[in-house]
């Protein structure tokens, strides 16, 4: 998803480098970093929390790709591929 995510951020245009391309990155990077951290906790409270903030940060990505979408910075067919992998 993280690879697939820096893929269709090439295709924004510069004006969006330092918005929601930058937050798109974060927010992509979380995702997999807090499942990292989530999975090496050892009570199941811990594990779960970071779970959580995990698929905040994935929702995140997914509500930012449908915006990138309706602006025209991707295709639908970009963002379905995307989707796929989440």
């Amino acid at each position: 998803m993280v690879k697939r995510t820096y893929k269709l951020l090439k295709k924004f245009p510069a004006e969006e480098r330092f918005a929601m391309c930058d937050q798109l990155r974060r927010a992509s990077i979380s995702v997999t970093s807090n499942i990292a951290e989530g999975v090496n906790r050892f009570s199941v409270k811990d594990k779960a929390h970071f779970i959580e903030i995990a698929y905040g940060s994935l929702m995140e990505v997914s509500s930012q790709m449908e915006v990138a979408e309706e602006l025209g910075y991707i295709t639908a067919d970009d963002r379905l591929s995307l989707h796929s992998t989440l």
